[in-house]
């Protein structure tokens, strides 16, 4: 098997960086002495034109002994991303030709750590530029020793199941004051929440399940191979308020908002992009069921309204309601 060296451009948390190499090594008794990890010791603010260069005569460096890389990490994306606004789709789009320009110069892949929003937890911050630029994108969400990834855009693919990690606690040594030091590695692990129990959605999830697909039946939007089924936020919304017995707008706004990344974090919903959302996991018969039956209602009516819906799903960059694909 070919071996590659990886770049790790770390922003942040460099001991933190060195325990947890340490504590690999521990765990799984190997060395990483020789190994073509290459660590920076400092963020890059990749908007600026000279630290880019710079970034380049490393990586040149590495790649003239080792090879080209096979991975670039960028951790994370506001810690390298210089002086520049995140909600910029200027200055986004910016970084993205950056890290572009890296990736195809080396033929590696590229790999961005980042934040989600403040407000909307089910989407990365800032300018929505980026999503539209990636081939895939996961969101990583902890609950104490379980981390749930979850593909919430996959490019040229069908969304694949959940992947769940669990934590485990490594010693490795006492401080010069007898405080013992520890880190953690990620073990593969089985089910959605730790001890293998099923995850289930709340009675407000179910009740939001209930509410899209109701929707999904008079505006969702039947992708042109037939495979997805999106419902947009603003037209799902509305329906979910009649669901819950609450008056007051702004509780109504957050509880619809909890549902969707709950419903989100387990597996069961997801985003192709921007405000677009189709069910997953195990709910993904669902959504075939709802688009044979909407395309059997097209059908019957002499498949006018099977072009009404396929013209009205967004691009594959999420630009628009109204953009075919």
């Amino acid at each position: 098997m070919e071996s590659r060296p990886v770049i790790y451009i770390a922003g942040e948390g460099h001991n933190g960086i060195k325990r947890r190499l340490t504590a690999w090594e521990q765990h799984f008794e190997l060395s990483l002495k020789d190994a073509p990890l290459f660590v920076s010791s400092a963020p890059v603010p990749l908007l600026d034109a000279a630290a880019a260069q710079v970034v380049r005569q490393k990586v040149d460096e590495v790649a003239s002994t080792e090879g080209c890389p096979a991975l670039i990490i960028i951790d994370t994306l506001a810690r390298n991303f210089g002086d520049g606004d995140e909600n910029s789709t200027k200055d986004m789009n910016a970084f993205v030709t950056a890290v572009d320009d890296l990736r195809r110069d080396y033929c590696a892949t590229a790999l961005i750590v980042h934040h989600s929003g403040h407000g909307d937890k089910s989407r990365g911050r800032g300018a929505m530029s980026l999503k539209g630029a990636l081939d895939a994108e996961f969101m990583v969400k902890t609950s104490g020793e379980l981390m749930t990834i979850t593909a919430t855009k996959m490019k040229d693919a069908a969304l694949p199941d959940p992947l769940y990690r669990r934590f485990e606690t490594v010693e490795l040594g006492k401080a010069s004051d007898g405080t013992v030091m520890t880190s953690a590695v990620l073990l593969p692990t089985e089910g959605g929440v730790a001890h293998d129990k099923k995850v289930h959605p709340t009675q407000r999830e179910q009740y939001g399940i209930q509410s899209y697909c109701e929707v999904a039946k008079d505006k969702g939007h039947i992708s042109a191979d037939g495979k997805e089924l999106l419902v947009h936020a603003e037209d799902w919304r509305p329906a979910f308020y009649m669901c819950i017995a609450l008056d007051d707008a702004a509780a109504k706004k957050k509880a619809f908002q909890r549902v969707r990344e709950g419903l989100m974090s387990k597996g069961f919903l997801a985003q192709p992009q921007e405000e677009y959302y189709r069910l997953s996991g195990d709910y993904t018969l669902m959504e075939q069921s709802l688009i044979v039956e909407m395309t059997w209602a097209a059908e019957r009516d002499n498949g006018t309204e099977t072009g009404q819906q396929r013209d009205n799903v967004p691009d594959s960059n999420g630009t628009g309601r109204d953009t075919p694909l």
